[in-house]
């Protein structure tokens, strides 16, 4: 791997080629965004960063074309989040260039954007920021939402999933975590939230990190348990009442399924993979500064995470754990991939 600038080069077989380098999006934020101890990645942001973070993007310049040698994998589209410009950013892996870009500046919609997630080729956005406290939902191509699932008053969302029925699941914080976060669900077609899955009541600060679907739209979640340590548990589809997977696991900031159904769960500094019915993690690799959100791409072979604490999206070879490539950004927050994996 060879780095020029910002810019970074990889080798996979004998091509070495430029895969999904970008231009930083927000300049002159220094001392902006420090992580607060034991916090995820963005979700650790200072309220200062916060409002930091209404700074608009830059100019974001094209990258030069890829090799012929990119694998037909990497043909998708990447989006990635950035939660101090404000921004969510579209890339194609397959040259590299900056497609488009949602957001920037402090007028909204998108304010400190979260988790990502693509389903039938529309795009999500959990909105963190402030009074725009939402769920944004983008068709292919547009620049403004289609939809807005509106949370409740004092909730912030941080991640979202989305079942094959189109039932749409949001993990929530409460600002300074000084309540229980919860997950809302939201049936198909709806805007407003139809039940919400609670942890914790009164004065417990339970934050809730994060969501995945497996093949079965059982639900899965990760978060903060009364013993201050992290904590996933697996729902039916429709329930309420969740089950300790008995995973262990430190913060799970970030989930995804894998082809084989074993569940991939970001650990702030590395990558966990759990198989039902074991406690530990059966494999871990990467080496991560304070990392989040994750995705497939569409066959699985690669896996991409938002690394917040060192302002990047990092590839990795899926099956070796070995990593191919870096996008960089000014707080990378979330990922997802269009087409996204096919379970």
């Amino acid at each position: 791997m060879i780095s020029i600038s910002n810019r970074t080069y990889v080798a996979r077989g004998t091509g070495t080629f430029l895969l999904a380098a970008a231009a930083t999006l927000l300049a002159g934020c220094g001392g902006v965004g420090q992580l607060s101890p034991g916090s995820p990645g963005g979700m650790g942001v200072t309220s200062n960063a916060r409002s930091a973070g209404a700074v608009a993007a830059a100019n974001l310049p094209s990258l030069p074309s890829l090799s012929s040698a990119v694998s037909p994998d990497t043909a998708a589209t990447l989006y990635a989040s950035d939660s101090l410009a404000n921004t969510v950013v579209e890339y194609d892996t397959s040259t590299g260039a900056i497609i488009r870009t949602l957001g920037g500046g402090s007028s909204g919609p998108v304010i400190y954007p979260e988790g990502l997630f693509v389903s039938k080729g529309a795009l999500y956005v959990a909105n963190e920021g402030g009074s725009g406290s939402a769920v944004l939902v983008y068709k292919s191509g547009a620049t403004s939402p289609s939809r807005i699932l509106q949370e409740g008053a004092q909730f912030e969302p941080v991640d979202v999933a989305v079942g094959t029925d189109g039932t749409v699941y949001v993990a929530n914080i409460v600002t300074g975590y000084s309540e229980p976060g919860n997950v809302e669900v939201f049936k198909k077609g709806s805007t407003t939230a139809d039940y919400a899955i609670s942890f914790g009541s009164g004065s417990e600060a339970l934050p809730v990190y994060s969501v995945a679907l497996d093949s079965s739209n059982n639900l899965y979640v990760g978060f903060t348990n009364k013993s201050n340590k992290g904590e996933i548990n697996k729902y039916a589809p429709g329930s309420t009442k969740g089950v300790n997977t008995g995973f262990v696991i430190g913060t799970p900031t970030g989930m995804a399924f894998d082809k084989s159904g074993d569940l991939v769960a970001v650990d702030t500094h590395v990558v966990d993979v759990f198989q039902a019915g074991t406690d530990n993690p059966i494999r871990q690799f990467g080496s991560l500064t304070s990392g989040q959100y994750c995705a497939f791409t569409k066959s699985g072979t690669y896996l991409y995470v938002a690394d917040s604490g060192a302002n990047q999206v990092d590839e990795f070879h899926y099956s070796n754990g070995k990593l191919l490539s870096t996008t960089s950004l000014s707080d990378a927050t979330g990922v997802a991939l269009s087409p996204p994996e096919a379970l």
